[in-house]
């Protein structure tokens, strides 16, 4: 599994920065791995798991444990909206290597202040080539599932087809037309799936399953 922290991957890219659904979100650090995400016995099971720009190294968003959850804050106080992140991930959620349409659980519930730039919102690296190793991310986020508020609900990216799959600069109307339009892609082997904040705002994240779950989690 590839170990790049995130530090590595916000310098090289900015952070999302598009206001309404159908524009495409730009993931900040989306393409790598956590860099203190190994596995280990703490980490064995279904349990939930925090990164977040305080403590990957040089920006700002805190990630707080919470039962079965995590609060992802992003209000650093400055002028700057794109200098920081935080998000949750399953360090073994039985992802990686999936054909899409094998796929049966990418959802999370959410509660939180106005959303922006494209964010809550779920990352899953995929692999286009069946080479194991990411090619490109799909992103889903809560504006874009227009089935409820963005605010505050669940999003269900296999069970609910109003959740817009964004794919290498394409928009799906639902999983089921990307899974449809890409039925050889895999869910890639050497990245994480997760759910990541990258613009100001605060919000309760619980209910996460990325392959299986909900994950747990103990404050």
């Amino acid at each position: 599994m590839r170990k790049v922290s995130f530090t590595a991957a916000l310098a090289a890219a900015a952070f999302a920065a598009s206001a309404c659904s159908d524009s495409l979100p730009t993931e900040s650090g989306s393409n790598l791995t956590p860099s203190y995400a190994n596995e280990t016995s703490a980490t064995a099971g279904n349990k939930l798991q925090c990164f977040s720009g305080t403590t990957d190294g040089g920006f700002n968003g805190t990630c707080e444990l919470i039962e079965n959850g995590a609060i992802l804050d992003t209000n650093d106080g400055d002028l700057d909206p794109n200098n920081n992140y935080a998000g949750v991930y399953i360090l073994n959620s039985n992802l990686g290597g999936k054909l899409l349409p094998d796929v049966n659980k990418l959802s999370f519930s959410y509660d939180g202040s106005d959303v922006a730039g494209g964010s809550p919102r779920l990352s899953i690296p995929i692999d286009t080539d069946n080479d194991g190793s990411w090619d490109d991310f799909a992103f889903i986020d809560t504006i874009g599932c227009n089935d409820g508020s963005a605010e505050d609900g669940t999003l269900d990216a296999i069970n609910d087809p109003t959740c817009t799959v964004w794919f290498a600069s394409t928009s799906y109307e639902s999983w089921a037309a990307f899974v449809t339009a890409n039925p050889t892609y895999r869910v890639a082997e050497d990245a994480l799936s997760f759910v990541i904040v990258d613009q100001p705002g605060t919000f309760t994240i619980t209910n996460v399953q990325l392959g299986k779950g909900p994950a747990k989690s103990r404050p």
